[in-house]
């Protein structure tokens, strides 16, 4: 069992100096994860509400040179923790595999048994923004109310988050969703905290049991139920009242408990018919009753049809063959004149819609909000063939064992240097979670430049950029990656579709299958010679 590599023990409190608490100490490095990646710092991160957390560090990705937060889960119990070794080691190796922009993503796990109290560690996202209800706490000290179209804002990526944990099979509840749960990115994007390991559940403190969040819970849960998605649709209901209310700002001073009856007093108090509707429907007290995140989507209180321009933004985006035209899109902003439409009337007498009559959208900003997910379509599936997640929801489940997890950076390469060798190069061993192909025209007239991005499930990236000959074929090019350690044997086929797609985009006979097709072709055709 791997145990971290310990760098510098903490001191105790009272051998702690006030100097210790200077900016340059809590720099000093305190503990290294296994692999060397991660490094554990004396700063302390307080603002989170995970449930079972005892205590979180703010920590460095030695890799990529980004803050992240060292949570460590302490068990008293040591017989315990050896007994139940496995069956957390199968939640956190889902909890990695989780892929969403509202989720904070979980990096790494690792175990230390060989402590005093054996401790499960794991690596987040690290946010220094704060949370709605930090939000909703500064807010009601105005007179400002919540806008409609702001509540709709948090709504949406909320439920989206949640549609795509209950998606699977089994579906994977959240437990542990409150207004304290829920950050604010500078630049508008929320992100959900972690999911809750319930198979942790016996034997960590549980932040239920703080009077406070009695109100997120729902009435099932004290009936022993077992837990399902229709308690995470409770306790959004009450986070969308929550901030539609400001924090329950009309009930005046600050409530110690809020029950049953203080949330249907305050639900009485809603001016919007729909938003109450919504409300409602999801803090029903029969969990058949309330609608799924899915169905909440396309409720009327949340419900909007996409504009164009969102959706020309989203192509964009996912598409590299499209990667030229945001400029193309930009640099037509100027023409005031342009027109766009145009209307005939009954009399005969056109109008003309023109550039300059729509009002003005940062085109460039509104492409980057979309790429940091700020903008999601969710009424669409997302292109698995542009963008796949290691785990996507039932049928479709890719799973990846524990082992196949590592630590391992490659930088950016050049297909260019993908030459046979006689060196044994070393697997790899991540999976790809997104990628793109883009196939443009070479200095070469016999070969054209192939363009290969690449995330991992780790979150690292990769570049390819190379030639390559127009008689090769994708799968002959994937199969030059494999071997050369570039990509997983695992997503050969998922990465040959995706090269073949941008080269028949191109126009290139892309496939063996095609490949074999035209030369039958040609044999049939000079068959019928005479």
């Amino acid at each position: 069992m791997e145990v971290p590599k310990s760098v510098e023990k903490p001191k105790a409190a009272s051998e702690t100096s006030p100097a210790a608490d200077s900016d340059e100490d809590t720099d000093v490095i305190l503990e290294e994860s296994p692999c060397g990646r991660w490094q554990k710092r004396r700063e302390k991160v307080r603002q989170r509400d995970v449930p079972g957390v005892d205590i979180a560090y703010l920590a460095m990705d030695s890799e990529l040179g980004v803050e992240v937060v060292w949570n460590e889960v302490h068990f008293s119990d040591r017989k315990k923790f050896l007994a139940e070794e496995e069956g957390v080691r199968t939640v956190f190796d889902k909890l990695i595999k989780l892929d969403h922009p509202n989720l904070i993503k979980v990096h790494s796990y690792w175990m230390d048994s060989e402590s005093e109290k054996p401790r499960v560690i794991f690596i987040t996202e690290y946010m220094s923004s704060g949370t709605i209800s930090q939000f909703l706490k500064r807010t009601s000290q105005s007179s400002k109310a919540l806008s409609i179209k702001s509540w709709k804002k948090w709504c949406i990526p909320i439920l989206w988050a949640l549609d795509y944990l209950h998606s699977f099979d089994p579906p994977i509840v959240h437990c542990n969703l409150t207004c304290n749960t829920l950050f604010i990115q500078q630049n508008g994007l929320i992100k959900m905290v972690c999911v809750t390991p319930d198979a942790m559940q016996l034997y960590i403190r549980q932040s239920r049991e703080n009077p406070r969040n009695l109100h997120y819970i729902a009435p099932e849960y004290h009936q022993g139920k077992p837990v399902a998605p229709p308690i995470d649709i409770y306790a959004f209901g009450v986070c969308a009242l929550e901030m539609a209310t400001l924090g329950f700002r009309s009930l005046g001073a600050d409530i110690p408990v809020v029950t049953k009856d203080v949330l249907d007093k305050v639900t009485e108090t809603l001016e919007h018919p729909l938003q109450m509707d919504l409300i409602c429907r999801c803090v029903q007290s029969d969990p058949a009753a309330r609608p799924t995140a899915h169905a909440l989507l396309f409720h009327r209180a949340l419900f909007e049809v996409p504009s164009l321009r969102l959706l020309c933004c989203h192509t964009l985006v996912r598409d590299s063959s499209c990667a030229d035209s945001d400029v193309r899109i930009s640099s037509s902003k100027g023409d005031k004149e342009r027109i766009l439409a145009e209307v005939v009337h009954s009399n005969g007498v056109p109008s003309p819609c023109r550039q300059g009559d729509v009002a003005a959208v940062d085109l460039d900003k509104m492409i980057e909000d979309v790429r940091n997910g700020i903008y999601p379509l969710t009424i669409f599936r997302r292109r698995l063939s542009r963008q796949i997640s290691v785990v996507r929801g039932p049928g479709t489940a890719s799973p990846v064992d524990a082992t196949e997890l590592t630590d391992q950076t490659n930088g950016g390469s050049s297909t260019g240097d993908l030459e046979s060798s006689e060196n044994q190069y070393p697997p790899e061993t991540r999976r790809v979670v997104e990628m793109s192909a883009d196939v443009k025209p070479s200095d070469s007239k016999s070969a054209k430049m192939l363009t290969l991005m690449f995330r991992f499930q780790d979150n690292l990236h990769r570049e390819l950029v190379g030639e390559f000959a127009e008689s090769e074929t994708a799968h002959g090019l994937v199969e030059e990656l494999v071997r050369l350690g570039f990509v997983s044997d695992n997503d050969r086929e998922m990465v040959a579709d995706t090269i073949a797609d941008s080269m028949a985009h191109y126009g290139l006979a892309d496939t063996v299958a095609e490949k074999e097709k035209l030369k039958s072709d040609e044999l049939e055709a000079d068959s019928l010679v005479p």
